[in-house]
């Protein structure tokens, strides 16, 4: 579908507010969605995603933003902010085709790192990568390292609450943000200090309360290495006592993650292989492209073979990995420790091996990801987080539901005292776009009407956004009503973000 230009009074407010802005089709096309799973799909099937923005803007600094934002409100444009386009849940994706995105890649000038109170000053528009590229290259890092770093901005860090593999030793994005600026609904600028205060309202929001401009992260030096080891163990129970403990006894591991049969199974077939092949989800090896979707349609098959059939013939079915970080002799001390707790619960001890493999290829289901969509099938995660008593019964619930209907994984990590995260990783396949996307939105909302009835929040850390807004209520009750006041306050005109976060 062609969409005609915008109207010439919307081109000639954006030229009079001169900040730089484009109406091209291509342009306003390549912003209007983020990495949601929707989109790919329907690429798949040749549809095209609508409706698109009215125009993008791309402000260089914190007075563009403000400006810009004023402008929207009084003449009542939707904005949507847009860092890297990274989101899995529909946070910046257009819906309205008289939306503007607010593009914040260009906030990237300001970089301060002040050594003695370690803590990097950043534009908001500065990758996850980039970022960690400047530090290390000065001995420091912030630890934050998600898998979609590459693309992933500091902004959308904050506005996600995200977290990267390394928070058992760094914490979530909101551990290391000591302040930020943001500029509201009206154009009015705000600066805070965290953790704590009012800066906590707005981490997290995804644009509806705020956008932010710029933020300051705690610092700390590049270990100077990472000890590895890893255990397999006959039951969950055994596996995630063995998490509890460590993080219990404050061993504060850099990296702690357990996966069931489906994810342990393929880490172990092949041992010296010394590379990831992205196992069942990889459509380029062992499955093909072709046929990627008709496994994925005995999706029921598969499930119980691995999660069931498979387990009873080999006893070793969930694997544990675990690393530590720091000079050298601190860094292997903490292995040892954690060694001992895992041998203490019942854990057989498989070296580093299989540590080391995943260190040097933890973002290969993230770059999978595409071809699988690209084979006509979808895949995706599903994180939520939950108490140590609660996980076993959520773990099974959800695998209860989503087994007759997508091939299904779950690691675990991101522990704390009192808990975890699980990440289901699932995918599927449909016969057309309508079939397709039937599955995929069934197959969330069994996952997270489970979620919610064994009381784990709806998301850990990959946000809300458009996919999780109708379960947002179940999970904060009567409090979104006093969120909904913040909302009126913060962006009295409604212009921020609309669709995003906020149940319907």
């Amino acid at each position: 579908m062609k969409h005609p230009h915008p109207s010439p009074m919307l081109d000639r407010e954006l030229a009079r507010l001169g900040v730089p802005y484009d109406t091209a089709e291509a342009a306003r096309r390549t912003v209007s969605r983020d990495a949601w799973a929707v989109g790919a799909i329907m690429d798949y099937y040749g549809a095209p995603v609508e409706p698109i923005a009215a125009a993008v803007v791309s402000p260089r600094d914190e007075a563009e933003v403000r400006a810009v934002v004023r402008w929207a409100g009084a003449g009542g444009h939707p904005l949507v902010p847009r860092g890297g386009g990274t989101s899995l849940t529909g946070a910046a994706w257009v819906d309205r085709p008289d939306a503007v995105v607010l593009d914040l890649s260009r906030l990237t000038e300001v970089f301060e790192v002040d050594a003695a109170r370690r803590v990097v000053t950043v534009g908001a528009g500065l990758t996850g990568a980039r970022l960690e590229q400047r530090l290390q290259a000065q001995g420091l890092t912030t630890g934050h390292q998600p898998s979609s770093a590459a693309r992933a901005t500091v902004g959308g860090f904050l506005a996600t609450r995200s977290s990267g593999p390394f928070s058992g030793r760094v914490g979530k994005i909101e551990d290391l943000v000591r302040r930020a600026a943001w500029v509201d609904g009206e154009g009015g600028l705000h600066e805070d200090e965290g953790p704590g205060g009012f800066l906590d309202l707005v981490l997290g929001c995804e644009g509806t309360l705020g956008v932010f401009t710029r933020a300051g992260l705690a610092l700390q030096p590049l270990p100077e290495h990472v000890a590895m080891t890893s255990a397999v163990f006959d039951s969950l129970d055994a596996g995630l006592t063995a998490m509890r403990r460590i993080v219990q006894e404050g061993l504060a591991p850099a990296f702690l993650r357990l996966y069931d049969p489906s994810a342990a199974v393929q880490a172990l077939r092949n041992p010296r292989r010394g590379r990831s092949g992205g196992g069942w989800l990889n459509p380029m090896g062992r499955l093909g492209r072709r046929s990627l979707p008709l496994i994925l349609r005995a999706a029921p098959l598969w499930n119980r073979l691995i999660q069931e059939t498979l387990p009873r013939l080999w006893r070793n079915r969930y694997l544990l990995l675990a690393g530590a970080a720091g000079d050298p002799f601190g860094a292997q001390l903490g292995v040892t420790q954690m060694g001992t707790i895992l041998t203490a619960c019942g854990g057989r001890d498989l070296g580093q091996e299989p540590a080391r493999r995943w260190w040097l290829h933890r973002q290969a289901l993230f770059e999978i990801r595409p071809r699988v969509f690209a084979s006509g099938a979808f895949a995706d995660a599903l994180d939520v987080c939950t108490t140590w008593s609660r996980m076993p019964a959520l773990v099974a619930a959800v695998l209860e539901e989503l087994s007759p209907h997508a091939f299904v994984m779950a690691h675990f990590s991101h522990a704390w005292h009192d808990g975890c995260s699980v990440h289901f990783t699932f995918a599927g396949a449909g016969r057309s776009l309508s079939d397709t996307l039937t599955r995929y939105h069934h197959v969330w909302s069994l996952a997270l009407t489970a979620a919610a009835r064994h009381q784990a929040t709806i998301s850990h850390h990959h946000g809300v956004g458009r996919l999780k807004r109708d379960f947002f209520a179940s999970e904060h009750g009567a409090a979104v009503e006093v969120l909904r006041g913040l909302k009126r306050t913060m962006d009295p005109r409604g212009v921020l973000n609309p669709g995003a976060l906020w149940p319907t």
